[in-house]
């Protein structure tokens, strides 16, 4: 099976179970806080791009990495990135001048940016965000590719 197809394969079973998990956020989000969704036609390109995003970084990560335990604690060590030091869920202001800036070029905030402006109106820097995922996902399948095809 050609590698292309095989990341097509895997992007695509790792985003069917998430949408639900999204419509029922969204859903969610209108029902607590009033949230007034404004849907744009960007949606399900940024969706797709969140979802190849991550999907190439864990390839990369699976291909290059010869050691499980390696893949698995930095598997481990971004999650916990993404979730208590990235601005996805607080405004980057409440961060460290240093770690904003970091969080610049690394895809975390840029995934929130472009889902956000896909569901509401007036998000800053949506341009950025988008090369900042586009970078990561073609950086990302070109260690995959590389390393896939070393290993033979």
């Amino acid at each position: 099976m050609p590698r292309a197809v095989g990341l097509a394969t895997w992007t695509t079973v790792t985003l069917t179970p998430g949408i639900p998990a999204m419509a029922a956020s969204v859903l969610t989000a209108r029902l607590r806080y009033g949230f007034r969704p404004h849907l744009s036609p960007a949606l399900p390109v940024a969706v797709l791009l969140v979802a190849l995003t991550a999907t190439a970084i864990g390839a990369a990560l699976a291909h290059a990495v010869s050691q499980p335990m390696v893949t698995m604690t930095l598997t481990q060590v971004l999650n916990f990135m993404a979730i208590g030091f990235a601005p996805v869920a607080f405004p980057p202001e409440q961060l460290p001048d240093w770690l904003a800036r970091l969080n610049h070029v690394l895809p975390f905030e840029s995934m929130a940016v472009v889902v956000r402006a896909g569901l509401s109106d007036g998000v800053p820097g949506v341009t950025r965000a988008y090369a900042v995922l586009l970078a990561w996902s073609v950086g990302c399948v070109a260690v995959a590719v590389r390393a896939a095809g070393r290993r033979g």
